[in-house]
């Protein structure tokens, strides 16, 4: 499970200033089962069992943590990376 912040008001932050970031970590989400695996068709399951969010999300929200804490991007990314080694898509090759 992707807990997305270290407190409430980060997570506030981010559903009421950057709702586009909401939909795009749930774009992340949804289309995590045909990252490696594309489709052509608008007929499939939004969620379905085997989506999950991927290294995009990860990084995401590891910007918006650096922005709104005003810390360091590259410390930002590493902690957020650190946490959650291995997302779908495992942060291409490292």
């Amino acid at each position: 499970m992707l807990y997305f912040a270290k407190s409430n008001n980060f997570l506030t932050f981010l559903y009421i200033n950057n709702t586009s970031m909401i939909g795009a970590i749930i774009g992340d989400i949804v289309g995590s089962r045909f990252e490696f695996n594309n489709i052509h068709t608008k007929d499939f399951e939004l969620f379905a069992k085997d989506c999950s969010f991927t290294d995009d999300t990860i990084c995401t929200v590891a910007i918006a943590d650096a922005i709104y804490c005003k810390i360091d991007y590259k410390d930002a990314l590493l902690e957020w990376c650190r946490k959650y080694p291995t997302p779908k898509g495992s942060y291409g090759i490292l």
